[in-house]
């Protein structure tokens, strides 16, 4: 990650996923871009979108699909 342009991330419902939210938390005091996708029904779905909205006011979406997660980078990476 110390490498990456963009940092993304995805959070299914099948787990709570510990050590992507410690990284979620380092990355987001950094200033690189963050992609954020969670699934509808991850339980710590709100926790997220708080933790995202208290450490940036930008540089950083959240999504709810892969699909529109993944539709989104590429448009982001075509435009650099």
């Amino acid at each position: 990650m110390k490498m990456a342009d963009i940092i993304v991330f995805w959070f299914p419902k099948e787990t709570l996923c510990p050590i992507a939210l410690y990284e979620l938390g380092r990355m987001l005091a950094g200033n690189k871009p963050v992609f954020i996708g969670i699934h509808p029904e991850y339980s710590r779905k709100e926790d997220i979108i708080t933790q995202a909205r208290l450490a940036r006011e930008s540089n950083y979406r959240i999504f709810s699909t892969l699909d529109s997660l993944a539709t989104c980078i590429v448009s982001f990476v075509k435009k650099w």
